[in-house]
């Protein structure tokens, strides 16, 4: 596959599957909402940053976990961002949670990759205790209300 095709197939992908996900964060109110801009935004954010930063020796599998670690970096980072900060308008304007999103996914993109290849090289009770340290700040993420 060329290049070329190869950008036009991950752009066509991400932005059928972001805009899906944006008519179900307009349809929807509540944690659901939530869950779908963040979704939304990740996606739509990190095909843009693949397609802005892919090198030539990137392989599938690193461009598919940049994204997918972006991804989730937007989903969880932003309500740790909205909670640390106490941002009251996240709920309720779009725009905000979409930016916040936004600069998470940008942190996620270029920040996951490199924590990853740190795990895979530190050794096992490292790697084991800054894994308990992500999955404490998510569990926090998930449980508690801006």
């Amino acid at each position: 596959m060329t290049p070329y095709l190869e950008k036009l197939l991950i752009g066509f992908g991400g932005m059928v599957s972001s805009s899906t996900l944006a008519l179900g964060a307009i349809m929807t109110t509540g944690e659901l909402r939530w869950i779908y801009v963040t979704l939304a935004v990740g996606m739509m954010t990190s095909v843009f940053l693949t397609l802005l930063l892919k090198r030539p020796t990137d392989t599938v599998q690193v461009i598919i976990g940049r994204c997918g670690l972006s991804i989730m970096f937007s989903m969880v980072g932003s309500k740790l961002v909205v909670h640390f900060y106490k941002i009251t308008g996240a709920d309720s304007d779009v725009v905000i949670l979409s930016a916040i999103t936004m600069g998470v996914c940008v942190v996620g993109y270029t920040l996951g990759h490199n924590f990853v290849r740190m795990l895979a090289r530190n050794s096992e009770k490292e790697s084991s205790k800054l894994f308990d340290m992500v999955m404490s700040m998510i569990r926090f993420a998930l449980t508690k209300k801006p």
